[in-house]
Parts: C-alpha cells; structure tokens; sequence
C-alpha cells in the first residue's frame, strides 16, 4: 500500500514536470491536475483565514472579487463577513465545478488572471496564491485588470518563493516585487506581515492619495461638460419639438393603419415621451406626472380614456396598466416599477366561464400612495390616500387612506428596508 501510494505520488510529479517544460501554455492543465489534491488538503490549511478575516472586519467591503478561487476555499469567509457580492475567477474548470456544487449562489468565471475582463467594479479584490504562478510577461497585464476593478484595498498572499518546481510538490513560482510594481498603478502598500504557522506573507494595498485625485479631476470634468448644457438650450429645444412632432405623426400613422392595438404596441418601445404619446389618444395626463417608461397599456378599447394621471405623480420603469376599465392615479402617488395594475377577469370560454363571467372594476389610487416594485393591484381595488403597499404584494380588496398592506411575515421595518426603491 505504502509502496503504490510513493509510486502515484511520483508518476503525478513526473507529468507536473513534463507540463512545466512549456508552463505558459500548459498552465489551465496543471491546474486541472492539481484541483483534487488541493482540494482535499486546503480543508486542513487555514492559517490565513484569521489575517484575512481580521481585514475583512476593518474594510467591511461590500463586494469582493476572489481571483484564483479554487474551489471555493474562501467563500465560507465571505458569506461569515457579510459581503453582498462576491465573483470567484480560476482558470480550472474543475476546481470551480467542485466551488459551483458546494457554494451554488456564487456566480464564477473561467479565465486566466492577464485576460480578465468585467464592467463591475469590487470593494476588494483577493488574490490568494495566483500571482506567483503567473509568468513575468504576463503579470504586467493581470495587475491592470486588477487595478482597473478593484475601488478601496487589494490583497495579495504569496507561499515561500522559488523560482524551480520540485519534485513532489510541483510548485512552479516566480518572484515578483509588486510594490514598485503598484505604485507605478497608483496603490501603495498599506500593510504587510507573515501569516502565523505558514510560510506564507501577506500585502495589503490602498489607493494612493494621488489616484483619488485624479478621480476627482474627473469628476470636475463632467461637472465642466454639465455646465455647457445651458449654451446648447436654445438648439435641444427646438429640435426636440422636431424629434416629438415626428413621433406624434408616426403614432397616428400607426392609429390610422392598426387601430389602437398598434399604438399600444408602440409604447412598448418608445424611449421616452410616454405621457406625450398617451394624451394625444384621450388619456387624462397632468404636465409634471413622470413617466419613466417603457410602459405596457393593454386592453384600451379604442383610446386611452380610461387613463388618468394626476399632477406630481410618478410612474416607473415596465408598469403594466390594463384599461378594460378605468384607472386613476391621484396627485402625489407613487407607482413603482413593474407594478401591474389589473382593472378586469376573464376565466375565458372554458367551463368556468358560466360561473365567473367577465368583471371589470375601477381602479383608484389616491393621492400620495405608495405602491412598491412587483405588486399587483387588481381590478375594482380602491387605495386611499397615503396608503402603502409593499414590493410585490397582490392587493384583491380596498385599502384605507393611510394604512400600510402587510405580507405575511414583513414587519413595517422589513417593508422600509425591502420595497421602497422607484
């Protein structure tokens, strides 16, 4: 027994040498050999979990980028600090299926560390081990990538350094010095230290006073750009008309050819201009309600005249509005996004038709409600002014002026934190 695990371990060692004799391009290979043995021992090594637990504790980052995640190693540590957002990078394949089947709710990508490319930008970025394997040439490019998305510390923990693979372990490492390195990236080395019982350091970079500034240049910049837009006025204007007068003629085209199907049809699309388009079709829309669109009417017999939106009102982003009857939105009211709004049932010609025939019923929103993401209103409710009703509530009976519909289990405290976004 003893016998044939020195032969595995050896014959293991001499393919990890044969793929070293070309490490560039056999990399994601050594990797995938090495995912099982990494993976059964890394359970017994975690001396850098209390170093980088303390980190976590001091940056309370919200978003962490965990480049060279393995199998997932460090996420238990993640979810124990709270982070909201965490993306796992490694190059084997393997090691981020194993990371996929136990942590299934963090998302991961396969990619090598110089050709990572995300529009996302995280609190922190945890590069555990992965630098040092990384050939010279190409370091150079994997720490833009990390600077470019990485906002307030970078951390870099490295093994023992050693520039020949051995034996057994196969180790293939170089020696960076990333501090000169990063400062010529703007990160300056804020901490550093030895990880206790292991031969590994730790580097803890921040952005430098300098980067920050030339952010904020930035920042002055576009303020600079925003303060131009009163000298191009007099031109948006009137091209502005143009652009909407084009869209009003289009719009009656389209009445003209498909009737008041098409036009509904058209909101769908339309970018902006929404309340525009619903007043010159009989909807009663006051000139400072904000339609923020794209908006899905449905069910308008042959205009918008069951429609009416009060003054200061505010209708966001994919709200559903069925005309089979009337619906009224009052001064001050808000409909968040994707609220449906639901103003007849139909059970179809099925054979419950001759039980539930057709209803329509009125809908009234009063002034100053609040109606949160994803609720359902449905047809005949009438909400009193003031009242409140909570991200994805379905509302089946009238609520009074000034209360708040609860869901089963959401206190008024869970709605505040839950369900008051536009």
């Amino acid at each position: 027994m003893v016998f044939t695990r020195v032969v595995g371990r050896y014959r293991r060692a001499a393919i990890y040498r044969l793929l070293l004799l070309n490490y560039g391009r056999a990399q994601r290979w050594y990797w995938e050999l090495r995912t099982p043995d990494l993976h059964r021992h890394w359970g017994e090594d975690r001396a850098d979990f209390t170093v980088l637990s303390d980190i976590l504790g001091r940056y309370h980052p919200q978003s962490v980028l965990d480049l060279g995640c393995g199998t997932g190693r460090l996420f238990p540590l993640y979810k124990e600090a709270g982070i909201r957002k965490v993306l796992g990078v490694d190059i084997a394949g393997r090691a981020l299926g194993i990371a996929s089947r136990l942590y299934p709710g963090v998302p991961t990508q396969r990619v090598r560390a110089e050709k990572l490319r995300t529009h996302e930008r995280f609190d922190m970025v945890v590069i555990n081990r992965v630098l040092q394997h990384l050939l010279p040439e190409n370091l150079p490019a994997a720490l833009d990538r990390v600077t470019s998305i990485g906002s307030n510390a970078i951390y870099i923990n490295e093994i023992g350094k050693s520039d020949t693979a051995n034996l057994t372990g196969a180790r293939y490492m170089f020696e960076h010095d990333y501090v000169p390195m990063l400062a010529a990236r703007g990160w300056c080395l804020s901490e550093q230290g030895e990880i206790p019982g292991s031969r590994q350091t730790y580097l803890l970079f921040t952005p430098m006073p300098g980067r920050v500034r030339r952010v904020e240049g930035e920042v002055v910049q576009a303020r600079g750009l925003a303060s131009v837009r009163p000298m191009l006025r007099p031109i948006g204007r009137p091209l502005n008309r143009l652009i909407f007068n084009g869209t009003r003629l289009r719009l009656r085209w389209i009445y003209l050819r498909e009737d008041i199907d098409g036009v509904q049809g058209e909101l769908r699309h339309l970018r902006s201009g929404h309340a525009d388009a619903l007043r010159q079709f009989d909807a009663q829309i006051a000139r400072d309600a904000m339609i923020v669109g794209p908006l899905s009417i449905v069910n308008a017999r042959t205009d918008f005249s069951n429609l009416t939106i009060g003054p200061k009102t505010h209708v966001g982003s994919e709200v559903f509005i069925d005309l089979a009857d009337h619906v009224t939105i009052e001064e001050g009211a808000t409909i968040s996004m994707r609220v449906c709004i639901i103003s007849h049932l139909d059970v179809g010609r099925g054979p419950m038709a001759n039980e539930r025939p057709r209803q329509t019923g009125e809908v009234t929103i009063g002034a100053g409600a609040f109606i949160g993401a994803g609720a359902i209103i449905l047809h005949g409710v009438t909400i009193g002014p003031g009242a409140v009703v909570p991200a994805g509530a379905v509302v089946h009976k009238d609520v009074a002026g000034g209360s708040i519909v609860t869901r089963s289990g959401m206190s008024r405290s869970a709605f505040l934190r839950s369900g008051a976004a536009r």
